[in-house]
């Protein structure tokens, strides 16, 4: 069983009790015949019934997003705990561990300071030692990509780059920033919060999620009623891809949304394509650091369906 069930829980004479990752399964009954079934790992005991330790992880503090009785990150198929603390990687590459120090250990090899672990097909964690120090979700791959091209303008690239990961940009449209006479984004609105949790709940699920961003000096295209039937700011589209939480001590410290823009092959899938929250806006540069850079400001979220 993957987290160390026995198939048949009924203990055999001079059956061999190293099972589970190489530790002694201490089955011996109880007054009464009660049988534990926990696994000694030296530092703590270990009940497979729960995947759990019995005892908090002596390590528990380096991991607040984690139950401090969590087994092998709840990833035993490809990582393992040997004694309840440290990581290390196999010689093979079939197994990871954390192990205080970095002394050598037969059959591993240290991976040095930093190590970045798959939770799911979307989902990493960063460690730095011992420490989750990131967390990054991604929505969308760099081969879903879509530029826009002459009679394709961003809004339909972006629907194709959303389309490409099974969604679209029919959900519910958040405006999230106020606009002055000119449409030019200014502070954020009393549904900024909403906005931006949407886009959070979107790339944590696996999703891309298409935004609407203002960055010319006046509004030209998407006019508000009566002169048109937009919402009076939105310049451009361009769609969230991913997003990278900074961790310290299990707590988020800010976040870094990076995004794919249509509006150019070379540069639509840069990583210097990112955008921050500044005063409960979401706001960023396409071309980031270049003379050619152009500053946006979130005005719409389209939530995906």
């Amino acid at each position: 069983m993957a987290f160390g069930l026995e198939h048949t829980p009924t203990a055999k004479e001079n059956e061999n009790r190293y099972l589970y990752n190489g530790k002694e399964l201490q089955d011996e009954p109880f007054a009464g015949g009660v049988r534990l079934g926990w696994y000694d790992y030296g530092a703590r005991f270990y009940d497979p019934q729960l995947g759990r330790f019995t005892t908090v992880d002596p390590h528990a503090e380096n991991y607040y997003s984690w139950s401090p009785y969590h087994y092998a990150a709840n990833n035993p198929l490809i990582i393992i705990d040997p004694n309840g603390r440290d990581w290390y990687t196999s010689i093979d590459g079939s197994a990871i561990m954390w192990r205080k120090g970095s002394e050598d250990i037969e059959g591993y090899k240290n991976i040095g300071a930093n190590y970045t672990q798959n939770i799911d097909d979307h989902t990493t964690v960063t460690y730095t030692q011992n420490e989750a120090t990131a967390m990054t979700f991604t929505g969308i791959e760099e081969s879903n990509f879509v530029a826009q091209g002459t009679g394709t303008g961003c809004k339909i690239a972006s629907d194709q780059m959303l389309a490409n990961e099974g969604v679209n940009s029919n959900g519910e449209r958040i405006n999230i920033v106020n606009a002055d006479v000119n449409g030019v984004a200014t502070t954020a609105n009393a549904n900024a919060t909403k906005g931006i949790n949407a886009v959070d709940n979107a790339l944590e699920n696996g999703n891309p999620i298409e935004v609407g961003v203002d960055y010319k000096p006046i509004q030209v295209n998407n006019l508000a009623p009566p002169k048109g039937k937009g919402d009076g700011m939105t310049d451009h589209f361009i769609v969230v891809s991913s997003k990278t939480e900074t961790l310290n001590n299990g707590q988020v410290t800010s976040k870094t949304y990076n995004f794919f823009d249509p509006r150019n092959s070379q540069f639509g899938t840069s990583p210097a394509n990112t955008l921050k929250i500044n005063n409960n806006k979401l706001t960023g540069a396409f071309l980031l650091g270049t003379t050619k850079e152009i500053p946006y400001t979130v005005t719409t979220v389209r939530r995906s369906r």
